[in-house]
């Protein structure tokens, strides 16, 4: 960011109206990116249990797959 986008963006942030609509602005928006972040992680957790039940299910469920699924979706 160079100087003037700095300077227009302090002077933006400065007025009281400014800041009402960026605090608007950023709750949904943190709501949302934490919504996200849960289903993010669930759909993980779940990725990684059906990964480990194909290795059960077609006999593999030896080391090499589960590591491969533990690597793949992580501890």
């Amino acid at each position: 960011m160079d100087a003037l986008h700095f300077d227009l963006l302090g002077k933006r942030l400065a007025t009281t109206g400014s800041r009402r609509a960026l605090v608007r602005g950023l709750v949904p928006a943190a709501v949302a990116a934490a919504g996200l972040a849960t289903f993010g992680k669930s759909a993980n957790a779940e990725g990684k249990q059906a990964c480990l039940d194909r290795c059960q299910d077609h006999g593999r469920g030896n080391g090499n797959c589960r590591k491969r699924c533990r690597q793949r979706f992580g501890n």
